[in-house]
């Protein structure tokens, strides 16, 4: 795994932001107890699972 880690280091560290800007946003709805947001967030993100 190391390996790949290495050779994909930059991809492997853009993917890592993107996950915890989601994280972030997805915190941030429950906090404020945006559940209507919340609810389509996880919708959006069943969809992208859908076509990957």
């Amino acid at each position: 795994w190391e390996d790949i880690f290495r050779q994909n280091k930059d991809n492997l560290l853009k993917s890592i932001e993107a996950f915890n800007i989601e994280m972030l946003h997805c915190q941030k709805l429950v906090e404020e107890d945006r559940w209507d947001e919340l609810h389509q967030w996880i919708g959006d993100a069943n969809k992208l699972h859908d076509i990957l």
